[in-house]
């Protein structure tokens, strides 16, 4: 049912390790990403293109939480039977499966 609800409204509770953050700086950058690793200090965001940019905390202006990386309507474009294989698939996996820094298969 988790798996299931995930795919369906991504948005309602995203998985931890795959929370997305939108942060401005003092400098006006805006940098959208997964929050890889935070500290007191700094924050490390995964961009969309795997490159790390870590933040340091002092020059965050603003901070916001961001959507999940899933596509919101992806229910829509699956055929129900494709939806059920994909959540079967995703319950047959026994979380052996190694991910390296950019979600990759080792």
């Amino acid at each position: 049912e988790y798996l299931l609800a995930s795919i369906c409204l991504p948005n309602k509770e995203i998985a931890k390790g795959f929370e997305t953050a939108v942060i401005v700086t003092e400098s006006g950058h805006v940098f959208s990403g997964i929050v890889k690793e935070e500290t007191e200090e700094l924050v490390k965001l995964m961009m969309p293109d795997g490159e790390v940019k870590t933040i340091p905390v002092l020059e965050i202006l603003d901070r916001t939480a961001g959507q999940s990386g899933m596509p919101a309507d992806i229910v829509e474009k699956l055929p129900k039977k494709d939806l059920r294989d994909l959540v079967e698939y995703l319950v047959s996996l026994d979380g052996s499966q190694k991910m390296d820094e950019e979600g990759h298969e080792e």
